[in-house]
Order: structure tokens, then C-alpha cells, then sequence
């Protein structure tokens, strides 16, 4: 299966491409996305001899994380695979970084997924050893999660400088293209899958622009 899957919810810029059962990828650290998402995905395509009509199905990571981000890799995915009539396999980060875990525990405990959300929050979600859900990603306190989480096997980002410091238990993980890719596929071969009309962001809070306005809008009607 020909897939191109983007993940833009990061600082750090992922593609990865499987082509004729070959992967190649792009990791781009500090990346400006608006700039450089379209002409990394070309530079991609030309590397691997591809051409983006040959996909089979696009992949896009909707959430959580940067909301900047996610609106600009969802833009690009939906125009791709509106013009192309082509189907889109929506991805959490949260599910992406404990599939990245599997092999990495000797034990059946729970896997938890855990990532700074900024505002005091942090972005939660609990899977079991086989990455069935069972918490769906939601936004708590850093104190309502803590004890809880900390019986758990901890998944967080490599860079997550808080979670990394206030939890125990921690194995912390660079997002992982061939992971990516083979939960994109998986989703695909049992037809979870969306089209460019209802794929949709995974936005468990809201933007601190949008705090910013209720709290202005509060003051003007005070």
C-alpha cells in the first residue's frame, strides 16, 4: 500500500512515505510549517520516484498538540485527497506514541500516553498493552492525573521537559515514522477511514487565543 502520512502537531516536522513497499522519510527539527510542509513533501516524492496520484491513502495526525500545526496538515491531507478522490486515516498522537511503546514493556500493565497541553493541562489517554483505548485523549490537571498515571507504563514525547519531570515511570519516545506508517495502515485495511469532507481535528481544549478572547470579551461586558 502507497501511503504519504504527515504529522505537523510537533515543533519538529514528520513525513513519512511508504513507496513500493519502500519507507522514506523527513524529520525536520524547529520547522516553520506554513513554509516548509509542501516543499518537504515534494523533495520526498522526488527522493523516492513517486508521484502523489500513486497514493493509496493519505495519513494526517489530528490532535492533540499544536493547534497551528494540526490546522495546517489537515489543509494539506484534505486538499490532497480532495482533488485526488483519494481516503484520509485520521491519527492521534497520544495512540501513535503508545503504539510506538509496543515491545518496549515486559509487563500487561496499562499504557498511558501523556503530553504537556500548556495552561496548567495535560493531555491524557490510557490504552492497554495491545493499544485497545481505553481512556479516550482528554485534557486534565497535572494533580488529577499524577498518583493515578504513575501505576502505569508512561508514554510521553522525548522532548516533554514537564511530563518527564513530574511522572514516574517514564519511557520517553521520538515519534516514529515506520510506526506511523504501519497505524495508518492497519486503519486502512479495516476501512477506518474518513474523506476530505469529515476528517476532523482532535481539539481537547481550547487555543490560548481563544482563552484570550473570553477573557477580553468578559471585560468588555463587566
Amino acid at each position: 500500500m502507497n501511503i504519504l502520512a504527515i504529522n505537523t502537531a510537533e515543533n519538529t516536522l514528520y513525513i513519512a512515505l511508504q513507496y513500493k513497499q519502500k519507507l522514506y522519510e523527513i524529520k525536520e527539527n524547529n520547522a516553520q510549517h506554513s513554509v516548509s510542509l509542501m516543499s518537504a513533501i515534494d523533495k520526498l516524492l522526488k527522493v523516492a520516484d513517486a508521484k502523489l496520484n500513486e497514493m493509496d491513502i493519505f495519513g494526517v495526525i489530528v490532535g492533540p498538540g499544536s493547534f497551528t500545526g494540526i490546522r495546517i496538515g489537515l489543509a494539506t491531507i484534505k486538499a490532497f485527497a480532495y482533488v485526488l478522490n483519494k481516503n484520509i486515516v485520521g491519527v492521534n498522537s497520544l495512540e501513535c506514541y503508545a503504539y510506538n511503546s509496543l515491545g518496549k514493556f515486559s509487563n500487561d500493565k496499562n499504557i498511558v500516553s501523556i503530553l504537556d497541553a500548556g495552561s496548567g493541562l495535560i493531555y491524557y489517554a490510557e490504552y492497554s498493552s495491545s493499544i485497545k483505548e481505553i481512556i479516550s485523549p482528554t485534557a486534565y490537571t497535572l494533580a488529577e492525573v499524577k498518583g493515578y498515571a504513575n501505576d502505569k507504563n508512561i508514554v510521553v514525547q522525548l522532548n516533554d521537559k514537564l511530563c518527564n519531570a513530574e511522572f514516574t515511570n517514564v519511557t520517553a519516545l521520538e515519534f516514529n515514522n515506520a510506526k506511523f506508517i504501519a497505524l495508518v495502515e492497519e486503519y486502512a485495511l479495516k476501512n477506518k477511514v474518513n474523506t476530505s469532507q469529515t476528517i476532523m481535528p482532535l481539539y481537547i481544549r481550547l487555543s490560548q487565543a481563544e482563552n484570550d478572547l473570553i477573557k477580553k470579551e468578559k471585560k468588555i461586558n463587566v
